[in-house]
């Protein structure tokens, strides 16, 4: 078979070089007429002089435009944007509802400028696992914790005005596939689909109106992105990722035939099932090894299909209307909140009803709303009437009265920094202040205002400010947790510690030396045996640690913060003896 190669490609220094097709050439084949199918389409549009955006079958990562008069919709695939956002949270240990967030974000920058868009969700049955049992029977069950952010990105996304669908018994890329139809059918223009999932180019067609694009790269997929890509047609998918079979789903494919292999196959013979039909009528015509593999899978090729092939019959109403998000105007709180700040007299009523903070026993004048702390590097005196601090809200200072009252300095309750002037005082303040926060969207993860609230007084009994301990308090397994390093700066900020030094951190230990104020040094190690011990460590069938664990990836910071943790409730349980870290919680639960 003759090629055809530009003579701009690159000769190799053994004179190979490579045909438009793909295939390594050892010499330019100046031929005007290739007996290769896809050289010959190359050189013909060579020979045209057709731009590179035009041509069929090359590469364009430009997107088909859509003018003013057009109508496109945004599909998106939740899954496909939310796990991988997940996946990286986890690793950062970041604090709840991060996942939430990035991924609405995500989600809203997909959707700037394009009023019609649908979310589309997996279903937790699937009716390929009736199909075959072992479909996806390889993958490990995602974790509560992503279940959990998954409701609360749906939540988020309904609120917002997203349409989200899901129907039972099929996966998202079903979904996807049906309000493809779906949308030519109710006159839509084009349709750009927001996924990583390689199922889904057997949906783009040759005329630039239905594309896919990656949440992670960017990268447009149209069907000369496929061509150049894979070397086949999106109408050919199907029967290309049948060839391939997808370790990932669980489906096999034929033995020993890869990308090239299949590609060629599917461009001589269109479809598997001439291929197949090729196997009986011209058996010479393939190389041993092929054809004995390609007539084992012949065998099972409908049902291999029938796994991959998507579904365009997902009983969906399609009655998509441009987007309107919820009105600010409709936060259930402000039903009952106002949006004043209360007065001076109700504050100070508030307080006599349910204070936060108890009152110490008087013995010397001291500001109340600026508690000077012993040998603290933020007291300063306060004046009568004096602001307290500069730039703060006129209607929040007017709110605080300056009075004096008799407290004995040892028993000062906290110091009224910056980070503390607006945190509740009372227990109608804290309530107020979850719900407003909760109704914002930035801590939805939590559930429920309740969650939020029992945040908010969880780090005030510690010292923390209310936004601090919402960015940084886990909630798992219904247990506040928060960050080794947060629970180490506590004891190291409470006054009690007089030593807290690092000794050594490898990856099969960590030990420190601490030492409470009054007490004896303390040099405690935690080793990743002690984790195996324990039972965090979880192994593979082979005896290989699994490879998504914390465990695996970063040994070294576990058992440095395992260490940390340990030897903090060791000697200062008055300060964490019922603190635990993520880490620790999600080992124990696993």
């Amino acid at each position: 078979m003759s090629h055809y190669a530009r003579a701009d490609t690159h000769v190799d220094r053994f004179g190979w070089t490579k045909a438009v097709c793909g295939e390594r050439v050892k010499d330019r084949d100046s031929s005007n007429d290739p007996t290769c199918p896809r050289c010959a389409l190359w050189l013909k549009q060579d020979q045209l002089g057709l731009p590179q955006w035009a041509r069929q079958g090359l590469t364009t990562t430009k997107e088909t435009p859509v003018t003013d008069t057009q109508k496109q919709v945004v599909l998106i695939d939740l899954s496909s944007v939310a796990f991988p956002i997940y996946k990286t949270a986890e690793r950062d240990v970041s604090g709840p509802g991060t996942t939430t967030n990035l991924t609405v974000q995500a989600i809203h920058e997909f959707t700037s400028g394009q009023p019609y868009s649908i979310v589309c969700c997996d279903s937790p049955k699937n009716f390929r696992k009736d199909i075959d049992a072992s479909y996806k029977a390889n993958r490990e069950e995602k974790e509560a914790a992503y279940y959990h952010e998954l409701k609360q990105i749906k939540k988020r996304l309904l609120d917002e005005g997203y349409p989200v669908w899901e129907s039972e018994g099929f996966e998202a890329d079903d979904v996807i596939a049906t309000a493809t139809v779906k949308a030519v059918q109710a006159g839509f223009d084009a349709v750009l689909i927001i996924s990583a999932d390689k199922d889904l180019l057997q949906l783009v067609d040759d005329a630039g109106n239905i594309q896919t694009k990656s949440p992670a790269t960017g990268n447009l997929f149209n069907e000369a992105a496929v061509w150049e890509k894979f070397s086949v047609k999106p109408g050919q998918m199907v029967d290309y990722l049948s060839l391939l079979g997808d370790t990932s789903d669980n489906i096999k494919g034929a033995d020993g035939i890869g990308k090239v292999n299949a590609a060629k196959l599917l461009a001589k013979y269109e479809t598997v099932d001439a291929a197949c039909a090729a196997t009986e009528s011209d058996p010479a015509a393939f190389k041993p090894a092929t054809l004995a593999s390609l007539k084992e899978f012949c065998s099972r090729k409908d049902t291999v299909r029938r796994l991959i092939e998507l579904r365009m019959d997902v009983p969906v109403t399609f009655d998509l209307q441009p987007r309107t998000p919820k009105s600010v105007q409709n936060f259930r709180a402000e039903t009952h909140l106002g949006t004043e700040m209360p007065s001076a007299e109700e504050l100070s009523e508030a307080e006599a009803e349910s204070p936060i903070v108890a009152q110490a026993t008087p013995s010397k004048a001291v500001d109340a709303e600026v508690v000077e702390a012993k040998d603290s590097p933020m007291s300063r005196p306060v004046t009568e009437g004096a602001p307290a601090v500069k730039g703060a809200d006129e209607r929040m200072r007017q709110s605080v009265p300056s009075k004096t009252v008799d407290i004995e300095p040892s028993q000062a309750l906290a110091v009224r920094d910056p980070a503390w002037l607006l945190a509740p005082r009372t227990l109608t303040e804290a309530d107020k202040l979850s719900l407003r926060l909760f109704d914002s969207g930035l801590f939805s993860a939590y559930g429920t205002p309740q969650a939020v609230l029992s945040t908010v007084l969880f780090g005030q009994e510690l010292g923390i400010p209310p936004m601090t301990a919402l960015r940084s308090i886990h909630i798992i397994e219904n247990k506040h947790s928060m960050s080794a390093q947060l629970i180490m700066g506590l004891v190291l900020k409470s006054g009690l510690c007089k030593k807290f030094e690092l000794v050594e951190t490898t990856n099969e230990k960590c030990t420190y030396i601490a030492q409470r104020v009054g007490g004896k040094p303390l040099t405690f190690t935690y080793s990743f045996e002690d984790a195996v011990r324990a039972g965090y460590v979880k192994y593979e069938k082979d005896g290989t640690v699994k490879q998504s664990s914390n465990w695996y990836k970063n040994p070294r910071n576990m058992c440095m913060w395992r260490c940390v943790t340990e030897i903090c409730r060791i000697l200062w349980p008055d300060i964490c003896g019922n603190l635990y870290s993520p880490e620790e919680l999600r080992d124990a639960r696993s």
